[in-house]
């Protein structure tokens, strides 16, 4: 791990003392004054051991006063004086996945997703948001769904659109949510949030706030959302919310327009001080209208190029990145059975890209249809064993089969469709390639 000084930290030496200010927690060390000459090596990022190999060959010190400098470097690090650099991670054993894996009930609701609008401030190229006249959910309508969350015992909500922030009363919905006990994320482009905006989102401790960021280059980026300047207010508000402590991801999908940019824009991730998704598949319209997938990358050469891109500069916290530890009578997804998504007209749905319709909020209870639904009975019921055409695949630990896609592709979720194979081609050449770039 490589430390350097952070940025809330101001210090002088005086006589034999080293005086230390961290303000941001308000506090003060006072060390010797070598402790100064340690810290003027943090200034640029560097590890415990580099420090402690220049001081000792400086100062000619012997092996036992190098190990006590790395052990002080470490220590200043523990404190806050000195910041690691920031690390991407995707933590697949996280505490939170293996409650959800091994103790959560089946059939209990842990989160919903509520799509507020498909009103947008960008016109991004392969949106699949369509617009129809039939009157989004009012204020009242949407606290009415928190409610029934809540009394539900749902522990996390995630608001999106479109872009939420076109409804005037999103920060209002937010704050609801937050204040009768609900864990909040929210998905967005930004463009419209305001620095007091930003502090009422503060203010509602969210879990995360994801952006959409489709190139590291702006005018690419903006040439993708089709409005102009639209990258450099997107980045503004990453910043500010970073600043805050907000936590913030970056979110990307690798397209035919933005291969090239993908290290890039992990770049862009670690320099924001932003954790970052990458997802590996462009989905249709939510009306059917395949026109966005011409975006989608079919190669699966060059799919498994970006998993080598991610693997050399993410880590990945998982016993496997590609073979996943699973029976044909397991369930496909968890959609339907911990968690659904409400879009802005009071539809129920497994997810939002799994449009099998299980229900309205306009016409029954949340509750009512999370324990009714016939189509939801009926997917509770689905394993791997039922998919259409994958019965004897010789590489069904590699397949995140998507019955959203499935249906959408092919008018059944329980029909193999050609992109997940294209998938499983790219995790096995990336499996083939570990360690290197495909």
């Amino acid at each position: 791990m490589r430390y350097h000084l952070s940025p809330d930290v101001f210090y002088r030496t005086y006589n034999s003392r080293a005086i230390v200010y961290q303000t941001d927690v308000r506090k003060v060390y006072v060390y010797t004054a070598p402790a100064a000459e340690i810290l003027d090596y943090f200034k640029e990022p560097r590890s415990a051991e580099e420090c402690a190999d220049l001081l000792s060959v400086r100062h000619d010190l012997p092996d036992s006063e190098r190990e006590g400098l790395v052990s002080f470097a470490e220590a200043l690090a523990k404190s806050g004086i000195l910041q690691g650099e920031h690390e991407l991670v995707e933590d697949m054993d996280s505490a939170e996945n293996f409650f959800r894996q091994t103790s959560l009930p089946p059939f209990v609701l842990y989160g919903a997703l509520i799509e507020l609008t498909y009103r947008c401030n960008e016109r991004c190229r392969y949106c699949y948001c369509v617009t129809e006249e039939k009157g989004e959910m009012t204020t009242d309508e949407v606290k009415r769904v928190l409610d029934e969350l809540r009394a539900m015992n749902a522990l996390e909500v995630t608001f999106t659109g479109g872009d939420l922030f076109v409804r005037s009363d999103a920060l209002e919905l937010i704050e609801y949510a937050y204040h009768i006990g609900l864990l909040v994320t929210v998905f967005t482009n930004g463009i419209a949030l305001t620095d007091s905006d930003l502090l009422r989102l503060k203010a509602c401790h969210l879990k995360s706030i994801h952006f959409s960021v489709y190139s590291h280059i702006p005018e690419r980026h903006d040439f993708f959302t089709q409005v102009k300047g639209s990258f450099a207010r997107t980045t503004e508000i990453i910043k500010k919310c970073v600043l805050l402590g907000i936590p913030v991801n970056i979110k990307t999908t690798v397209t035919e327009f933005n291969f090239d940019d993908l290290e890039g824009i992990i770049s862009l991730a670690k320099e924001l001080g932003a954790t970052v998704q990458v997802g590996m598949t462009v989905c249709a319209g939510n009306d059917g209208n395949t026109e966005p997938l011409q975006y989608r990358v079919t190669s699966a050469e060059k799919l498994a190029k970006a998993i080598g891109i991610l693997r050399e500069n993410v880590l990945f916290r998982c016993s496997s990145d590609f073979v996943l530890p699973r029976e044909r009578d397991d369930v496909i997804c968890t959609a339907g059975f911990n968690s659904l998504s409400v879009n802005p007209y009071g539809e129920v749905f497994p997810c939002n890209a799994y449009l099998l319709k299980c229900g309205s909020v306009r016409e029954s209870s949340l509750k009512e249809i999370w324990e009714e639904s016939e189509k939801l009975k009926e997917l509770r019921t689905k394993r791997y064993s039922d998919i259409e055409g994958c019965e004897n695949c010789p590489d069904f630990q590699y397949c995140n089969f998507c019955p959203g896609s499935a249906l959408t592709e092919t008018g059944d979720p329980l029909k193999r469709f050609p992109e997940a194979c294209t998938l499983v081609q790219a995790k096995k050449l990336a499996e083939k390639n570990k360690g290197g770039k495909a």
